[in-house]
């Protein structure tokens, strides 16, 4: 590259000085000589050998470019240059400062020059030859130089090429323990350039003989092989070594170019007498010859018996074929389970109980005895009755059984007495055989089976009987022509426990009736029609008479299974205070929550999420449709605190609140329903005049109902979402909530049936 540079450059300067010569002045011109001079690069770093191309630029005073044809020369060493200015670096690495020199008559500009060390062209490895005995340690060093001798710093790989050892990546060579010469062994190279040094391993001087084993214990004539292994004074094994064996203090014999063992007729023990020579060096073992070997182990006590956690100590006689005892500590094992045993034969029973045959073991090599152990369960802590839960239909049977387990789960035998506490039925003390009552229901943990202190439980549930009435509701009932009405049917089985039914609908002459869902038509002929309207499930059947009359009053929606409740709630039924009481049935459903019942008392039937709850949410629903599909006959505009109203139907299509008393008004028969498509608020009273009745009185809520505090409240409240009584609240009626909670808040709440 260089050479082509410098030709490029020869045929371009007489061009540059034409140029300069037409453009600017020369060093001649009157008023314009040469003030500097300025070489480019002003510094260079060159590897020896190689070569750059400075340039030079005159100036005068006034900074203007002046053509001059430069004199190039090197002062000091570090390089040569040519007459076109290229510079050849030397082959002595240094910093030559100012060393390229342009002139250019008097005046004259510099340039410096580092010159480094080129490429690795060798590597010399030392020490070479080095000697070293085996296991011996050197630090190598390795030095490159480029080609002309500059020393050039390297971070060699290090590598055994012949053998003799092992080396470091920082070249640390270890001896192997080998003796011999190992030439050009150890390599420290960089790229392909690489360098060598030979290394002398020598035997060290043997230090120690180890015999092994030491000791061993030998039964009359046994045979055992004894091994020696020599050492330097460092610890290093040296190998190959030849042993001399003999025998020096009794016990048997030796053969000495094997050191095979033949143990003799006197038991003892025979310190140091087996020897291993090496020269001048020794080393021994002992030998322990026994009186016979092992001949069978018997283990006491067995069998044993202990309680969970218990403890046992064991012996073991060891004795030959002859019978003689063996003065031998033997290995202590557990073979079978039921516990642990430490090393001296002492046994910790576990926490599972049963027999464990042969478990606890004492052995001697192949020769072992064995005891037997009983782990017995310990106090009861559980019984578990089954079945659990059970469904049983009215009047059936159940046999209920009892298992008793310990702490840690073992059987553990129990004969309980059986008795009933939560109600559902009666039991057999002595047998545990459970007849189901007559009422169905929930019966949580109410099998009981006790053994002194512990019991268990078991939950029954009794479903009811096979359907034995059906009562159809509402009857009897007044109709105008062509009105539809929607009749229930309610199924009981011989204990008056309702049984879910789909009845088949009919009926004779009164009108037409769904055959599925038991919505009637009245016809269009007046009279009155007995058992007109019949539901039948199965061979069992319920009646309803209907009256037909152009024009009919008012007259309520059918409760059904709601009818019985004081509270029936969709989510939960809470009362926050006592005293508070419920002259009647408490229901949720779907919800199961009714809290706070104590302190605050129910006096009829609690039913939670099941099948008689479902029925009255459903009878319910029935109900509030019922009252919502009535014809509006009053619109309410205002707070309905101050007015007397009669029977009829009144409508509000956002809220109604009473503020004071409202009073109504009628006879016996006379029904009222109060309709608010939102909320029902409160803080005054009901008076019933006239007559009329409570029970004919229906407050529809399409959202929430609260009566506040100190209200004396009258007739049914159907809310489709909460009802909430604020406290010292009177009520008699009910509180019926299809979707949400009923809540007593406050203290001193009454609910009473109309």
């Amino acid at each position: 590259m260089v050479p082509r540079l410098v030709a490029r450059l020869a045929l371009i300067a007489p061009f540059a000085a034409l140029l300069f010569a037409a453009c600017e002045h020369t060093p001649g011109d009157a008023g314009f000589p040469l003030a500097s001079i300025t070489i480019t690069p002003g510094s260079q770093t060159l590897a020896i050998s190689t070569s750059a191309q400075f340039t030079a630029v005159g100036q005068d005073a006034n900074g203007k470019v002046m053509g001059f044809t430069p004199t190039w020369s090197v002062s000091g060493s570090g390089g040569t240059i040519n007459s076109s200015g290229v510079y050849l670096a030397g082959t002595v690495p240094g910093t030559f400062t100012g060393t390229v020199t342009a002139s250019g008559g008097s005046v004259s500009g510099t340039a410096s020059v580092i010159v480094t060390a080129g490429p690795v062209a060798t590597i010399a490895v030392t020490p070479t030859p080095d000697t070293l005995a085996t296991g011996g340690t050197k630090q190598l060093t390795a030095v490159g130089k480029d080609a002309a001798g500059n020393v050039v710093a390297i971070l060699p790989n290090w590598s055994v090429a012949a053998g003799g050892g092992t080396i470091s990546s920082a070249g640390l060579f270890t001896a192997g323990m080998a003796p011999g010469t190992y030439t050009n062994t150890a390599t420290a190279s960089v790229g392909s350039v690489s360098g060598s040094a030979s290394v002398t391993v020598t035997a060290a001087a043997l230090a120690t003989i180890t015999v092994t084993p030491n000791s061993s214990a030998l039964a009359l004539g046994g045979i055992q092989t004894f091994t020696a292994t020599g050492k330097d004074a460092s610890g290093n094994v040296i190998s190959p070594l030849t042993f001399t064996w003999s025998v020096v203090a009794g016990g048997g014999t030796i053969v000495s170019g094997t050191g095979v063992f033949t143990a003799g007729t006197v038991a003892g023990t025979f310190s140091n007498t087996v020897k291993a020579t090496s020269g001048s060096v020794s080393g021994f073992a002992t030998v322990g010859v026994n009186a016979g070997a092992a001949a069978t182990i018997t283990v006491t006590p067995t069998p044993d018996t202990l309680a969970i956690g218990a403890t046992q100590q064991f012996a073991a006689v060891i004795k030959d074929a002859a019978g003689n005892i063996l003065p031998i500590s033997p290995n202590w094992s557990v073979a079978a389970g039921g516990g642990t045993i430490s090393g001296t034969g002492l046994f910790t029973a576990g926490t599972v109980a049963g027999t464990y045959s042969n478990t606890a073991t004492a052995s001697v090599g192949s020769i072992a005895g064995s005891a037997t152990v009983t782990v017995t369960a310990g106090a009861l802590t559980l019984i578990t009755v089954t079945p659990n839960p059970k469904d049983l239909a009215v009047g059936a049977k159940q046999t209920f059984t009892a298992a008793g387990k310990d702490a840690n789960g073992n059987t553990v035998s129990v004969t309980p007495t059986w008795s009933v506490v939560a109600g559902g039925g009666t039991i057999v003390s002595d047998s545990g055989v459970f007849t189901a009552g007559s009422t169905s229901g929930v019966f949580p943990n109410t099998v009981k089976a006790t053994s002194g202190t512990v019991s268990g439980y078991a939950t029954v549930t009794v479903g009811s009987g096979v359907v034995a009435t059906i009562t159809v509701s509402p009857t009897p009932i007044n109709m105008a022509t062509g009105v539809s009405q929607q009749f229930t049917a309610v199924g009981r089985d011989a204990h008056g426990n309702v049984v879910p039914i789909s009845p088949t609908w009919s009926t004779v002459g009164a009108g037409a009736i769904n055959s599925s869902s038991g919505l009637f038509t009245a016809g269009t002929v007046d009279g009155t029609y007995t058992n007109a309207v019949q539901a039948t499930s199965g061979t069992i059947s319920g009646f309803a008479t209907v009256t037909v009359n152009a024009t009919v009053p008012v007259v309520g929606p059918v409760l059904g299974a709601a009818a019985t409740h004081g509270i029936l709630a969709g989510s939960a039924v809470t009362c926050a205070g006592a005293p508070g009481t419920i002259n009647a049935d408490v229901s949720v459903w779907p919800g199961s929550a009714i809290t706070g019942f104590p302190p605050c008392t129910i006096t009829g039937v609690e039913n939670a999420a099941d099948p008689y709850a479902q029925t009255a949410q459903g009878d319910l629903t029935t109900a509030f449709l019922a009252l919502a599909a009535m014809p509006c006959g009053t619109t309410i505009t205002a707070d309905l605190g101050g007015t007397t109203l009669a029977e009829g139907v009144y409508c509000s299509s956002t809220s109604v609140g009473v503020t004071g008393t409202v009073t109504l008004t009628g006879n016996a028969n006379s029904v009222f329903v109060i309709r608010a498509a939102s909320t029902l608020t409160t803080a005054g009273n009901v008076v019933m005049a006239g007559g009329a009745l409570a029970k004919n009185v229906y407050w529809w809520v399409g959202s929430s109902a609260t009566l506040g505090v100190g209200s004396a409240w009258q007739g049914n409240i159907l809310a489709l979402s909460s009802i909430t009584l604020a406290g010292s609240v009177n009520l008699t009626g009910r509180a019926l909530a299809r979707n949400g909670a009923v809540s007593l808040n406050g203290t001193g709440n009454v609910i009473t049936l109309p």
